[in-house]
């Protein structure tokens, strides 16, 4: 009778509105406290727009990554008031099979008076849950996945048939309980979950079964001698003569990669050391080596990635970096710093404008992204 119910929910919930569970903010830089508050944050805007679910079987998730990507100062009446700028993104996902139907970037601002971590959690207080961007976002989520869903009905079939082939029945019923009665491969997802559900209620017995041990004799096979058969003398093979394979030429240690780069000061050097594309993570990874020529200069500095244009003219909005925002730059000490480009959904050949700040302003044009 519970599996019975079990069921019948599954098959509600398919016919509702689609409904999502918040995901855990998986930014490897991020903070503790400003994950759980990003997380929090998140599920009062999915709750305000009546798209949480409590089913612990629902198979669509919203991730969230939130990046500083600029600070200013505001001349107030009194005295100078530090801001900053950065970038909440939203991701819809499926957690079975990782397919990703929508995305949007939402921009947030907060005080930058304190460290890193102070700016971060001062914007996402200054979230606003009622705003009507993020109705729109679910909104166009839901549209996108019923689109899906409607366009890739075999492929999501053959997925939940693949799931109960390799003994994964709950993740099955989870995947075909999310297809909706209104698409079209409904009828075939409902068969599925019927089969599934005889399956899980033949697993489960409700009484006690004896076993009995019954012993079967079987005939003992006699061996039949057979005349054994003289092996052929092998001949040796002629032994080759080894052919030492050509050395490489030995690489450059930390060689550029060919591009244009421009710097606002002249006593700071920069060059780009790698531009990597990950399919995998969704981002391109940007590392530079810097060396700061100012004897009289030893401070930390407040180093961002700004603005990222593609060389089909668009202009990128997600930007990460590894480590703390601020980085020291003793003199003349090479010093290296990755900048990452993310939620990158396609292989982007190359970027035609690069620009960061750190001790200057520097400026990378034509750099090719390897993928």
């Amino acid at each position: 009778m519970i599996l019975m119910l079990c069921l019948a929910a599954l098959v509600a919930m398919a016919q509702g509105d689609i409904q999502f569970t918040v995901l855990p903010p998986s930014q490897e830089d991020l903070p503790a406290s400003v994950a759980d508050a990003l997380e929090l944050k998140v599920k009062q805007i999915v709750t305000r727009n009546k798209a949480a679910s409590s089913n612990p079987h629902n198979v669509f998730g919203i991730e969230a990554e939130v990046t500083i990507d600029d600070t200013y100062t505001s001349a107030g009446l009194l005295d100078e008031v530090s801001f900053a700028k950065g970038t909440l993104t939203l991701i819809m996902v499926n957690t079975v099979d990782g397919s990703l139907y929508h995305s949007e970037e939402f921009e947030v601002m907060g005080d930058a008076s304190g460290d890193e971590v102070k700016a971060l959690k001062d914007m996402l207080t200054g979230i606003k849950t009622k705003d009507p961007l993020f109705t729109r976002f679910i909104r166009v989520g839901r549209e996108r996945i019923e689109d899906y869903y409607a366009k890739n009905c075999p492929y999501i079939l053959s997925k939940a048939q693949n799931l109960i082939d390799t003994g994964r029945e709950e993740e099955a019923m989870s995947y075909l309980s999310a297809i909706s009665e209104t698409l079209p491969c409904f009828e075939q997802a409902a068969e599925l979950m019927k089969q599934l559900h005889g399956y899980i209620l033949d697993e489960t017995p409700d009484t006690v079964v004896m076993e009995r041990t019954v012993i079967v004799e079987k005939p003992v096979p006699v061996p039949v001698p057979v005349e054994p058969t003289p092996s052929p003398v092998p001949t040796p093979a002629p032994v080759p003569t080894p052919v030492p394979a050509p050395m490489p030429e030995p690489e450059p240690d930390n060689a550029p990669i060919d591009c244009d780069i421009t710097i606002s000061i002249p006593d700071f050097d920069c060059k780009v050391l790698a531009c990597q594309g990950n399919e995998t993570q969704k981002r391109i990874a940007i590392t530079v080596e810097m060396v700061n020529k100012n004897p009289d200069r030893n401070i930390y500095e407040w180093s961002s990635l700004r603005s990222v244009i593609d060389n089909k003219g668009r202009e990128m909005k997600s930007f990460g970096h590894d480590g703390d925002q601020s980085i020291k730059m003793p003199p003349y000490v090479k010093v290296q710093r990755t900048f990452y480009v993310k939620n990158v959904y396609e292989r982007i050949p190359s970027f035609s404008y690069v620009e960061f700040t750190t001790n200057a302003i520097v400026t990378i044009r034509n750099l090719k992204v390897n993928w």
